[in-house]
Formats: C-alpha cells, structure tokens, sequence
C-alpha cells in the first residue's frame, strides 16, 4: 500500500513539474497584467514557464494593447474554394496563410520540420504552382510589395528571412531573398512607419523602406523569447511580444528598450 501510494505522488508531483499551471482565461488590457521580473536561464522558474499551458496573444483594440489566450488558426485572406490537404513533404499540410493577388492566391502550408510549401492558386483554385519549399509565417503587403516571413527553428536549427513575391517578365510568379534574418522569425507586424517589425528566437528587428534591418532589441540569454506568436508596438513606441507563460513588454527609453514580463 505504501510503495503505491508512493508511485501516485511521484507521477502528481512530475506532473506537477510537467504543467505548473492550469490554463488561465483572460481577454484584457495589458494594464491589468501584473509585472514581473523577466525570468533568467538557468533559474529554476525557467523549466515551468517553458512547460506551461499558456500562450498569450498580443493585439491592439483601439489605442489599447490587449492580451487573449493564443489559438492557433489559419491566417490571412479567405479562400473561396477547399484545398485538399495532401503530404507535409509535399508542402500541402500544416498551419496556413493566405494572400490574395490580382491573379489568385498566395498559398502557403507549414508543417514545421516535417515539411513546407509555397503556392500560387488561380482565382477557382484549378491551378496551382509550387513556387518554393520554405518555411512561411505568413505574408504582408508592405508598399505594394508582398513579403513572405519565413522561420524555421528545430532542434539546433533556426533559420529565418524575408521573401519577395511578384510576377516575371512572362507574367509567372517568382521570388528572391530580400534580407536573411540570421535566425527564426516567429511574429511580425507593421509598425505606424509601415516597416516591417519582427520577433526572432532572441531579438526584435525592423525592416525599413530601403531594405535596412535594424536591430532593435537582442536578448543575450539562451533563452530568448518563449515560443513568440504575436507582436504589436502601441502610440508610446513600446513593443510587446505574446509568448509562452508571459507577454514581453519593451518599453522604449532615451537610449533602447528596457525589458519587462506581464503575467495576465
């Protein structure tokens, strides 16, 4: 009886270690979020917030910066036909992201390390054509040039860059490397400049008009931001970054960013 008892305490309190937390439910401003100290690698509180059932979303509602619970969903324009889901190898399984052109759609799947792709669809969806194998995020109209976000990160790998799609001489569509980011991106946005503000595994960096990338903010842990999946900058140039367990905030000072976590 002793040694069972001793068995069900050992897998509660793994489990424990495993999921610290319920999943919490919250919808509100961030000024109703509690600060935080942000949490150092190799403490023991790391393991817990990297295992924990809670993924914040970042938006703006207004002037407002909100946090929501992140679920994950198909991302950009809608299709007006079904698109049968094949392989992941064949880049025709896993998340989606959708942009619309003057000729059809931009398609993107991403299944992480088991496989991408990139497609052109006619407006009925009858044609299609696999334009490339890398991993996108999504896509963004930036001063009438569309860009594709790309990341990738598993294992020891973390490879991100930025794509530029838009038609050749003979009216296909094609693409070229624009900048590469040095390691996964992981969220974007369009800041009030209309540049492109970005979230990689350790840093936050901006792409301007001209092509420039611009470091804004590099974090010097291992740890990094915690499974990143939205960014927003408010009026006050304040970045915040929705992650695993907390939001990161970034408030903007005379000379760079002074970080900050927000527990919902």
């Amino acid at each position: 009886m002793k040694t069972l008892f001793l068995i069900i305490l050992s897998s509660v309190v793994l489990q424990s270690l495993a999921y610290p937390e319920e999943p919490k439910s919250c919808d509100c401003p961030t000024y109703n979020c509690k600060i935080i100290a942000p949490l150092k690698d190799g403490t023991k509180d790391v393991s817990l917030a990297i295992n924990s059932r809670n993924d914040w979303q970042v938006y703006k509602k207004g002037r407002e910066v909100c946090v929501k619970r992140f679920i994950p969903n198909v991302d950009g324009d809608a299709l007006p036909f079904a698109i049968m889901r094949g392989k992941a190898i064949d880049g025709l399984a896993g998340s989606r992201f959708v942009h619309k052109t003057d000729d059809g759609f931009l398609v993107a799947f991403n299944a992480g390390e088991f496989g991408a792709g990139i497609w052109w669809f006619s407006p009925d969806g009858t044609k299609r054509l696999l334009l490339s194998k890398e991993h996108v995020i999504g896509f963004v109209e930036i001063r009438d040039r569309i860009l594709g976000v790309c990341g990738f990160s598993h294992l020891s790998i973390s490879e991100g860059k930025i794509l530029e799609f838009k038609k050749d001489s003979s009216r296909e569509w094609s693409f070229s490397e624009l900048v590469d980011l040095g390691e996964a991106a992981w969220a974007f946005t369009k800041d009030k400049d209309e540049d492109l503000l970005m979230v990689t595994d350790h840093a936050v960096l901006k792409l301007d008009s001209t092509g420039k990338l611009e470091v804004l903010y590099k974090k010097t842990d291992r740890l990094g931001f915690i499974y990143a999946n939205s960014i927003v900058q408010d009026s006050y140039n304040d970045i915040y970054v929705g992650a695993r367990y907390a939001v990161v905030r970034l408030k903007a000072e005379n000379n760079g960013f002074k970080e900050e976590w927000l527990l919902p």
